[in-house]
């Protein structure tokens, strides 16, 4: 079909398939970000010189390639290090810029992937992006392929992934993005809250739904998000409210450690 849509996790993209297939009765290519870039590279890695067989590393067999490059450009080895260059390598890959050293790491790293022919998990969205930057052919292949773009939990989008949904909808930007800056919680491992409130700018013709009846929730509860989250300095503006009458009033909980 013309429709592509893109969400974060295997359970979230399975769930959203069935219900499409339910309402729809048809399929539409539903997958994780990473797992359409693995489908992109099948087909298209050979532009950059690799097998399109490639084999994917785990995160034991990308510690090990790390340790040897940096065995080999340093000489010492320490676990700390090999934490830091792995989080440094990651943020190039994902737009961020890095040391001198750790610039030197990350091109030895990928030439040492490059020659057993292997990716890591970073890769399944760098390396597309890369392949669409350097080949114009390839970035008009990929863009004919759906009319329509989908994304679910916007605000979970890092810099690298939402440039691969702005590549993938192309002159036409049609593109339909469900996220809520208010819920935010992955800065941790790269999530950029940036993309999700300045959508209208990279799309200026993009419209805005506001869904704000919550169907789980009490008015005690929303009352109490909605004084929460209003404190907020950057959010786009909504008022949650529900149907559901009033419900228990909210009380506090303090436990001893996780588990209790």
């Amino acid at each position: 079909t013309s429709i592509l849509a893109v969400t974060f996790t295997n359970k979230a993209a399975q769930e959203m398939r069935e219900r499409i297939e339910s309402l729809a009765g048809r399929k539409v290519l539903v997958c994780t970000f990473h797992s359409l870039g693995c489908r992109f590279l099948r087909e298209f890695i050979h532009h950059i010189g690799y097998s399109n067989d490639f084999v994917i590393y785990d995160e034991d067999e990308s510690q090990k390639v790390l340790k040897s490059v940096i065995r080999d450009l340093f000489g010492t080895i320490q676990e700390k290090d090999v934490d830091t260059f792995r989080s440094a390598i990651s943020n190039i890959k994902n737009g961020k810029r890095a040391d001198a050293h750790s610039e030197r790491a990350y091109e030895s790293y990928q030439a040492m992937l490059k020659r057993s022919q292997a990716v890591d998990f970073d890769d399944l969205i760098f390396l597309p992006l890369q392949i669409m930057q350097e080949k114009p052919e390839v970035l008009n292949e990929i863009q004919s392929r759906w009319k329509y773009i989908l994304v679910d939990e916007y605000q979970d989008a890092n810099d690298t992934q939402s440039m691969l949904a702005r590549y993938l909808a192309g002159d036409e930007s049609n593109i339909f993005a469900v996220g809520d800056p208010d819920q935010s919680i992955y800065s941790w491992r790269g999530a950029n809250i940036q993309h999700i409130l300045n959508f209208q700018e990279h799309y200026p013709a993009a419209q805005v739904f506001r869904l704000e009846q919550n169907f789980r929730s009490t008015t005690a509860i929303l009352s109490a998000s909605n004084a929460v989250i209003e404190k907020n300095v950057k959010r786009l503006e909504k008022r949650l409210w529900s149907s559901s009458g009033d419900g228990s009033k909210l009380g506090c909980f303090v436990s001893r450690a996780e588990r209790e």
